[in-house]
Formats: C-alpha cells, structure tokens, sequence
C-alpha cells in the first residue's frame, strides 16, 4: 500500500516518540523508510559587520551537527528499515513536499505540534505547509500530549472514516478498507450533517428540510459505498465538521482516523476544508490522502 515512507526530523520530543510507530508502520507495509531534516535560513547575523562570515561558518556546524544527529536517529527501531538519511537546505514543508512529489514517495509520516500557548489551537506550520502543498498521503499524529502514549502501528482495531457524501471519497473508503484488511480492523463511517436548520419566523427548527438533508446524504454515502464495494457502519450526525467526527473517534476508541484532503465546494462536500481542524480535534493519528 506505502512501499516508501519519508519521515522528516527535527530532533523534537514528540519526534522521538514517533519512532516505533513509524517502525512499525513499515514493518507492517514492507516499506524503506527516508529520514529528511531541513536546514532553513538563517537571519540572526544580519547587520552585523561578519554578516556573511558568521553566516557561512554557522552553516557549516548546523549541517555538521545535524548529518551527525541524523546518522543515528530512530536507532535501533528505524535501522532495518531506513535506505537514506538526509540533510538538505531550504523551508522545511518546502523541502518536505518537493522531496515527496520528486521521489515519487508512498507516505510521509509527520508528528503534529503546536508552539507556546497555542499548542492546542495550531498544527506546526511545517505540518500545515505539508498538508496544504502535498499531494502524497500523509499520516499525522495525535498532538495531544496524553494520545502520545500508545505509539504502536500494530494496534489499529478500529478505524474512523470521515466522509463527505461526495463521488470523490471512493478513494478514501478504498484505503480505509485495505487497512482494515492488513491490520484486522473494523472501520465505521462518519458523516457531519449541518446543524438544524431554523425557521426564524416560526421560532423552531425546521426539521422536514433536516430531514431532506439527511435522506440526500445517506443516498450520497450508500452511492459511495457501493462504487467502492464496501457496506461499513455509517453514522450521521449534525453538528461541525471537526467535533463530529472527533468525538465518534472517542466514543468508538478509533485507533486511526482515515479522511480525504483537498479543497472542494460542493453542496454536500464540507469535509476537505476542514483537515486541519479534524487533526487537532483527532484523539488518534489521521491518515489524509
């Protein structure tokens, strides 16, 4: 399914303790396994009198320090499964997703964080940047510090999948089903309808027009289903996208959530603009394809 996994490193915490997933993801998969750290400019010398000196020597040490850092990261859990082990120069996301659509990789694998206060609020900009510009699957982390704990890819029973009621998320029920086949799991189909529609006039919902909604979007997910030969659980339920389909995540205890990535502004097709929020709300890790 992922013949080639590129991990890219920042020698974080939370990048440590992504190794045995990423370890055991391909084992699982059979796949070799690219490490990338990027080094990004640098502007902390500018104005000085050795603006370009410094600049030039600081350069040597970091791309020094990280091929020596790189050389033995995710050791011993990684070193059955990496073929390459890289330092390159430019933005990290940049880098990450050229690498990616040059070398024709199956997955890239990346921990998920926010900074400072606001950890809980935003993904790393490395990760959003990916996300955004990458064509290839990406499977992000859980950010949450207490979701860490359980990093191990052989514990996927349970598999949430997001859909949009769309034609175009055959895809995303595909590979839900391939992983349920090579892990064992069971996958239960989620889809977020709008809140009640209200009749301002009258002071109340107007629940046949809800109920419109939820008839076209059970026909949409059934359509979806069969070109994809599959017949999972699906659950409707209204409310936003992200809390939705977090909160099914946690009362089914998922192990992973599976959704499609992109842009689209179809009637019924909410979904692919909310990646970013589905991740952070996520209990689990998020393969978005």
């Amino acid at each position: 399914m992922f013949d080639k996994i590129l991990f890219p490193v920042d020698f974080s915490p939370r990048c440590n303790q992504a190794v045995p997933y990423v370890a055991g993801l391909a084992e699982n998969f059979g796949a070799g396994v690219t490490l990338i750290h990027a080094i990004g400019a640098y502007d902390g010398f500018r104005g000085t009198d050795l603006d370009g000196y410094a600049y030039v020597q600081w350069q040597d040490w970091m791309r020094q320090k990280c091929e020596a850092d790189i050389a033995h990261f995710g050791a011993p859990f990684l070193d059955p499964y990496v073929t390459d082990r890289l330092v390159l120069d430019g933005e990290a996301g940049q880098v990450i997703s050229d690498f990616a659509a040059e070398n024709k990789m199956g997955l890239i694998v990346m921990p998920t964080h926010g900074q400072g206060l606001f950890r809980q609020l935003l993904l790393g900009s490395v990760t959003s940047k990916v996300l955004h510009d990458s064509q290839c699957p990406v499977w992000t982390m859980a950010h949450a510090e207490e979701a860490a704990a359980p990093f191990s890819a052989a514990a996927i029973r349970r598999i949430v999948c997001a859909v949009d009621a769309t034609s175009g998320d055959s895809h995303v029920l595909t590979a839900a089903t391939e992983l349920a086949k090579r892990y064992g799991a069971t996958v239960t189909l989620v889809h977020a309808l709008p809140a009640p529609f209200a009749n301002v006039e009258a002071y109340t919902f107007d629940t046949s027009l809800d109920r419109l909604v939820r008839d076209q979007a059970e026909e949409s997910v059934q359509a979806t289903q069969k070109a994809a030969g599959t017949a999972w659980e699906a659950l409707f339920r209204q409310g936003g996208v992200a809390p939705v389909i977090g909160e099914a995540a946690k009362e089914l205890g998922a192990d992973l959530v599976v959704i499609g990535r992109g842009r689209i502004h179809e009637r019924l097709g909410r979904l692919r603009s909310h990646t970013a929020a589905i991740i952070r709300e996520s209990p689990c890790p998020v393969l978005s394809l």
